[in-house]
């Protein structure tokens, strides 16, 4: 029987197996010749963020600092890692949440 993890592998091995075989397949055309593109004129009074559409650059950058800092905060001041709902929140979840206290762990009597 087959477990969901072992169908997964075997999915994407045929999946990969596929994608090579259709580009080892494919006809090269000796006739294409290639394109050259000329390149875009830069632009130097633009600097990295000093447009409107660079803003997810930064937001994506400062969500992925976010987290990196929060797990080394609460790394070094409780002795755990994140939990998925404190890095959803790009870290701010773990920074300003009350630390959380360790679960007890049930003990089973023997019997």
């Amino acid at each position: 029987m087959l477990t969901l993890e072992t169908a997964m592998k075997q999915l994407l091995a045929m999946a990969c197996a596929a994608g090579i075989a259709l580009a080892w397949a494919a006809p090269a055309r000796a006739d294409l010749k290639p394109v050259v593109v000329p390149p875009k004129p830069v632009h130097h009074h633009h600097h990295f963020g000093g447009s409107s559409n660079h803003w997810p650059v930064w937001v994506i950058m400062g969500c992925a600092t976010g987290v990196v800092v929060a797990a080394v905060a609460v790394n070094a001041s409780q002795n755990r890692q994140l939990t998925a709902g404190e890095a959803w929140t790009c870290g701010l979840g773990a920074l300003f949440a009350q630390p959380v206290a360790p679960m007890a762990v049930p003990v089973r009597a023997s019997y």
